[in-house]
This record gives structure tokens, sequence and C-alpha cells, in this order.
């Protein structure tokens, strides 16, 4: 995490943990998103829109006295691979799926991989970083 975030007190072990499926810090009315957090999705900005999303819709559940969503680790990573081959991984990673040396990410995502019609290069791409 960035010093800032370390300094800041929220950290633990580099990471501000969360709730999974809500993104709330143990600091009430304080949530967290992106590659800072213990979420335990890939680092791309599509996670963290997807985590935004739900953190804004949380917020007006609350002040409306509604249901709040929960976070279901979803989204849509693009890989080129030169050749005109590209894949589309359309993936979800499991809300508090454990870390492994930041490859759990990539476990998720071939998993989903394989059930797609996807070029030969992309399965070997992310074979080799599982």
């Amino acid at each position: 995490a960035p010093s800032v975030v370390v300094e800041s007190g929220m950290t633990e072990d580099g990471w501000i943990p969360v709730n999974p499926l809500t993104l709330e810090t143990r600091f009430a009315d304080v949530y967290a998103i992106g590659d800072v957090t213990s979420v335990g999705t890939p680092k791309a900005g599509v996670f963290a829109e997807g985590q935004a999303v739900v953190v804004a819709e949380s917020i007006l559940a609350r002040l409306r006295e509604g249901e709040a969503p929960t976070y279901d680790g979803h989204g849509i990573c693009y890989m080129e691979f030169g050749h005109e081959q590209i894949a589309m991984v359309d993936a979800i990673t499991r809300s508090g799926m454990a870390r492994l040396a930041g490859r759990s990410s990539w476990r998720a995502i071939f998993s989903c991989a394989t059930e797609l019609s996807i070029c030969p290069a992309a399965i070997r791409w992310i074979q080799r970083r599982v």
C-alpha cells in the first residue's frame, strides 16, 4: 500500500482489511476499494470500478433505508496476443479468496477461461501464471 495509506493506520500486512461482500473497513462508515484492499480480486481498474459502484449504492441504500448490494468480484478482462488473436475473460473472483503470492486471481480467471472459446495462446499464458 502507498505510504499515506500505511501511515493512516488502516493497513494490516500492507493491505486494508475489508469485508469482502460490503467493502467496509473495521472503522465505522469507512469503506476501501481498489488495489489497497484485502478483497482478493485482480488489481485492475474494472474490479475497482465494480467495488466503487457497490460502495456508492450501499451508502445510498443506507440513507434511504433500503437494501445494500454485495460485491461479487465480477470483471471482464481483455488480453491481446498479437497475430490478430485476442481473448475476453469474463471472471467472477469469489469474495474472500485466499491470496497466494498474487496468484489466486489468475487461478480464478483460469477456471473461467477454460470454459470459454478463447485462443490457445491465452490458455498457455494463463497456465504459466497459475
